[in-house]
């Protein structure tokens, strides 16, 4: 079931009026490795956690080894968040996530400071999938609104940034339950291999796709480690990935008053472009993932 029919159902969620929870949260992210190494992590929220209820956030991350990352973020007040009735898009003052198509528009702007507008396209291979679990009698939902986009666009700030394209993936998560900061994901999107794990809190979201055969995941273990590495053992598929190279680290409580952020624990969210080895059957070639963590590493039983 779609994450936007689920919201609808608890909350009557409308683009005009969020949903009336405390707890409640939503957040669109784009993560993506571009063709030259850049790791592009952008993150579109709303939500009831921070100062104003109802209040927009946007985040945006290019990171790479070239040069000085470029970071940005800022607030948007509730009056200029404005999420239409799928939930697959959102608008927050002049940055937005916008539905174009079978695709999307990435935009965000600041005179002076900030240029940067990427389309996300979905791949052959890129599907709509979504887990929903209850903590207590409250909800949480990970969608993936498409589980590999093509990115192509730029980002300008100054004299750093410019063109890129690249491959990612489009993430939608909310809901009402607590489900504390901890996540763990790791994607990649050889030809070969199209995979991503997602976990927050007691629940996940995995697939795994080779050529055009979906690979079982009910025997699968993934280890994320807290350094960035990931261990993916199964019947017929294992993975091993090692960070390399490029690294971020961005502190995910900034839109909390400081004694919010303080009882959370301030745990910090760091994304690694890693690389490694993927077998799949008797076939092994390397590959490349992006990984993200936010506190400890730990082990996942993929459903």
């Amino acid at each position: 079931m779609p994450l936007a029919l689920i919201l609808a159902m608890l909350f009557g969620c409308t683009p005009d009026t969020p949903p009336e929870a405390l707890s409640w949260q939503e957040r669109w992210e784009l993560l993506a490795l571009t063709n030259d190494d850049r790791i592009l992590d952008v993150q579109w929220m709303a939500g009831n956690t921070g100062v104003l209820r109802g209040q927009g956030r946007l985040h945006l991350d290019l990171w790479t080894d070239a040069q000085p990352p470029i970071r940005f973020a800022r607030h948007s007040p509730p009056d200029a968040v404005d999420i239409p009735p799928e939930r697959d898009a959102i608008t927050l003052s002049q940055d937005a996530l916008l539905r174009v198509g079978e695709g999307w528009v990435g935009r965000v702007d600041e005179p002076n400071e900030i240029a940067g507008q990427f389309r996300l396209t979905p791949t052959a291979r890129g599907q709509r999938r979504v887990e929903t679990w209850a903590v207590g009698h409250r909800q949480w939902s990970v969608e993936a609104l498409s589980t590999e986009v093509q990115v192509t666009g730029g980002v300008r700030s100054g004299p750093r940034g410019g063109l890129f394209s690249g491959r990612g993936v489009l993430l939608h998560t909310g809901g009402d339950a607590r489900v504390g900061i901890s996540r763990s994901v790791m994607v990649t999107f050889h030809p070969k291999l199209s995979m991503g794990i997602i976990q927050e809190g007691e629940g996940q979201l995995a697939w795994a796709v080779s050529g055009d055969t979906a690979l079982p995941l009910d025997e699968v273990r993934a280890t994320f480690a807290t350094d960035g590495a990931v261990e993916v053992q199964g019947p017929s598929l294992s993975i091993s990935l090692s960070p390399d190279g490029v690294k971020g680290v961005t502190d995910p409580l900034g839109h909390l008053l400081a004694v919010e952020a303080m009882l959370a624990g301030r745990p910090m969210r760091t994304v690694f472009r890693a690389t490694g080895r993927a077998t799949v059957g008797a076939d092994s070639f390397p590959i490349e993932a992006v990984v993200l963590r936010v506190a400890s590493g730990g082990e996942v039983d993929l459903p």
